[in-house]
Parts: structure tokens; C-alpha cells; sequence
């Protein structure tokens, strides 16, 4: 006679599965905030170097 509460171990693919996609969301996700703070601090970096009025005329 079996257990009726035993269950063989067939979760713990679906398990596996969302733990990897969930690691492959978090990664994308961090990548992109990352990029998109490199891409923020370098526009405040060339934002000092922006010439405007008559200034500009001769830099150009």
C-alpha cells in the first residue's frame, strides 16, 4: 500500500524554470536601469560644455 500523501518530485522542473526566468528578468531589467544611469550621468557630463548665444557662432 502507498502513502497517499506522497508525491514524486515532478515540481521542481517548473520550479527550476521560473527561478531561471526570473533571473533572466531581474538581469535584463538591471541591465537596462544601469544603461540608462551611464546615459544620464554622461548627458550631465557634456551638459557643462554646451555653448549658447553669440559664443556659440564662433565655436561652430
Amino acid at each position: 500500500m502507498q502513502d497517499p500523501f506522497y508525491h514524486k518530485e515532478k515540481r521542481r522542473k517548473k520550479t527550476g524554470m521560473l527561478a531561471a526566468d526570473a533571473w533572466l528578468d531581474s538581469a535584463i531589467y538591471d541591465f537596462w536601469q544601469t544603461l540608462g544611469r551611464w546615459y544620464t550621468a554622461v548627458e550631465d557630463f557634456f551638459s557643462r560644455f554646451r555653448v549658447s548665444g553669440i559664443k556659440r557662432l564662433f565655436v561652430e
